[in-house]
């Protein structure tokens, strides 16, 4: 905020609008997505990834920012993601036990897809279509 009788030159004032522009996308980032690297479960990060993208799906940002933060948003969210595929192919037989259990406890409830990595990135270019 600036003070009474301050005085700044443009290069100063440019400077500052653009860390505080930084700032705000690092927040947003913060808020919104990285949150999901922590859902450790896909069907968790799935419910979570949804109710992030039906939020924002229809905000409105211009053609280069869309662009932007779509990018980001893939590197951030997809390699992640992908590996924590892998990560569950791998322990498949050790965990095949167990998520036949869980699919008796959790019978009557609704399961979330499990995304590709190509369905992730397709749904992420789709955000900002206001």
């Amino acid at each position: 905020m600036l003070c009474p009788g301050a005085s700044f030159s443009n290069v100063e004032l440019v400077s500052r609008l653009i860390s505080m522009i930084h700032q705000y996308r690092r927040s947003y980032f913060e808020e919104c997505w990285v949150p999901l690297n922590n859902s450790h479960r896909p069907d968790m990060f799935t419910a979570d990834f949804l109710i992030i993208c039906n939020r924002q799906m229809t905000w409105k940002v211009t053609a280069e920012l869309k662009y932007e933060l779509r990018q980001e948003i893939v590197g951030l969210i997809v390699p992640l993601y992908e590996a924590s595929l892998f990560a569950l192919d791998a322990n498949r037989s050790r965990l095949s036990e167990i998520l036949r259990w869980l699919k008796r406890v959790m019978a009557g409830k609704k399961k979330q897809k499990k995304y590709t990595v190509e369905e992730l990135e397709r749904v992420i270019r789709e955000l900002f279509e206001g």
